[in-house]
């Protein structure tokens, strides 16, 4: 049996040094078995044991001392093993309790990984949707301007198809139109550069006004601070005023007022050297501000004038355009009458036509004439035409090329911002997982502080255990002495019960209970940062 225990008791000892667990006991005596055994089981069979040991020594008395020590060590081999047993079996089920203690802190941060990993998911998502969405947009602005430039592209031909089919004679009116329809389209233009201008104009404005409420703030920021320093300036006054009358202080004392009285007052002039230098900031910021806001309104005044401009040709066009259709339909009423009535008049002219065969084939001649002037007239303003055109070609084409690099210097500053706002985001998931790792740290040197604590407190105390032991030991072996043998066992029951509940309360409920507290901290320190986390990304 004894074996068997020691068998136990060595696997055990392996178990722990797997699981880790520090294995740092003193040996103990034979009489701390003795009393560690009684007070485990007080009331069991190791008192009928011991009162069986106690009748055999008085049956035998002094004739067979040789076997009570005998059977004096079996008792306490088998005890010290009992001991060792339930000692380990404590200490595997603390070890396993912290085991599933980690574990769960374990699979709760898991869990908020996984809920950091979906939401991280979700966001990408949301930023692929983003990118969908303005690529739809581009597309659709893209459609839009190839539309707008098929409209302009109508629009011109339409011009031209006009001035084609218009008089030779141009009258002033119908020119007076023509150059206001010519200056309609740069109109429009300065219009809107004029509201990009009002546009800037307006953010600059705003960021001055910002400017002007952050040097506010400093500056009333500084004034406390001046009248902070003034009032301990006049705190230290009054006591270098109050001395010159008495006794002399020491003069260690008035070289350390003198020194902190011209600190003050070198920190006085800097602040107001500092005030001085935002209030001349503000002035300057004001008269920017005031600046920027006269501009403002003369740009909205252009711009309104300029609008003013865009709408009086835009009416005078669609008044050209009326009378140009009413001209149309007259002209064309006109052909219809006028061909009605050569039709009438040749029918009645038809028995008269032989004698004027010779008028109407000289006719021809000068009709013929009339026409090739015509022509010639139509194809220099045909020329003339198609070289506005080609200007208009070639202005589109340069404010086409700089609308594309305009855009391509815009994608460039978006792209720069996307890296930044990357790399920022990047240094703060980096800080704060170098400050949840720091935490970690503290919290787990926090444990092992309170532990090793609570290990040198279980020392201490079992050191002085051990000499009490020590010292009721002696006792006894002075009762032992000193009296009968049947009253040895009587008097030594009431020594051990006090012991072995001391030693009951030796084990380690306070290194559990601390050992849950500073895990529950550190839980709590981990929730904390992962929300500090989670706020600074958002």
């Amino acid at each position: 049996q004894l074996e068997a225990l020691q068998e136990e008791n060595r696997r055990l000892r392996d178990k722990l040094l797997q699981m880790g667990a520090p294995i740092e006991q003193s040996p103990l005596s034979d009489s701390d078995k003795e009393q560690l055994l009684l007070g485990r089981s007080a009331s069991g069979s190791m008192a009928s044991l011991d009162g069986v040991a106690v009748r055999e020594q008085v049956d035998v008395g002094d004739s067979s001392p040789g076997g009570a020590r005998l059977e004096w060590d079996k008792a306490s081999t088998s005890s010290l093993s009992e001991m060792s047993v339930a000692c380990l079996q404590d200490r595997i089920m603390q070890m396993e309790e912290t085991h599933y203690s980690t574990n769960e802190e374990l699979q709760a941060t898991l869990q908020e990984l996984t809920d950091l990993q979906d939401q991280l998911t979700d966001l990408q998502l949301e930023n692929e949707r983003c990118g969908d969405e303005k690529s739809l947009l581009l597309e659709s602005l893209c459609s839009q301007t190839e539309k707008l430039e098929e409209c302009r592209s109508q629009n011109e031909h339409l011009r031209v198809l006009l001035f084609q089919q218009a008089c030779p004679r141009e009258q002033p009116r119908e020119h007076h139109y023509v150059e206001l329809l010519k200056a309609s389209s740069p109109a429009h233009e300065e219009q809107q550069c004029l509201r990009g201008r009002v546009e800037q104009l307006e953010s600059a404005l705003e960021g001055a006004n910002r400017e002007a409420q952050d040097h506010q703030r400093d500056l009333g920021s500084l004034a406390h601070r001046v009248s902070l320093l003034q009032a301990a300036l006049d705190a230290t006054h009054p006591p270098l005023l109050g001395g010159g009358g008495g006794t002399r202080p020491p003069s260690r004392s008035t070289e350390d007022e003198q020194q902190q009285r011209k600190r003050a007052e070198e920190e006085e002039e800097e602040e107001r050297q500092r005030e001085q230098g935002l209030q001349e900031q503000l002035a300057l910021a004001q008269r920017e501000a005031t600046r920027l806001s006269e501009l403002l309104s003369q740009v909205q005044d252009e711009t309104q004038a300029a609008h003013a401009q865009v709408v009086c040709p835009n009416a005078s066009e669609n008044l050209f355009y009326v009378e140009l259709r009413g001209l149309l339909d007259y002209r064309c009423d006109s052909g219809t009458r006028f061909r009605v009535l050569k039709n009438s008049e040749t029918c009645r002219s038809a028995p008269y036509t032989a004698p004027l065969d010779a008028g109407l084939r000289a006719e021809p001649d000068t009709g013929g004439a009339a026409s090739a002037a015509q022509v010639s007239s139509l194809e220099q303003r045909v020329e003339q035409l198609e070289a506005e055109k080609a200007q208009l070609v070639q202005e589109c084409e340069a404010k086409c090329q700089r609308q594309l690099e305009d855009k391509r210097q815009l994608r460039a500053q978006v792209t720069a911002l996307n890296e930044s706002l990357f790399s920022l985001a990047r240094r703060k998931s980096g800080s704060s997982l170098r400050v949840d790792l720091l935490t970690t740290v503290r919290v787990a040197n926090d444990f092992k502080t309170e532990s090793q604590q609570d290990v040198e407190r279980l020392q201490c105390d079992n050191q002085q255990l051990q000499e009490k032991l020590e010292a009721l030991e002696a006792q006894l072996a002075k009762l032992k002495v000193g009296a009968p043998p049947e009253a040895t066992p009587h008097g030594a029951s009431p020594l051990r019960k006090p012991l072995g509940s001391r030693w009951g309360d030796l084990r380690p409920s306070s290194s559990s209970s601390s050992a849950q507290h500073s895990v529950r901290s550190l839980i709590e320190s981990i929730e904390n940062a992962t929300k500090q986390a989670k706020g600074a990304a958002s």
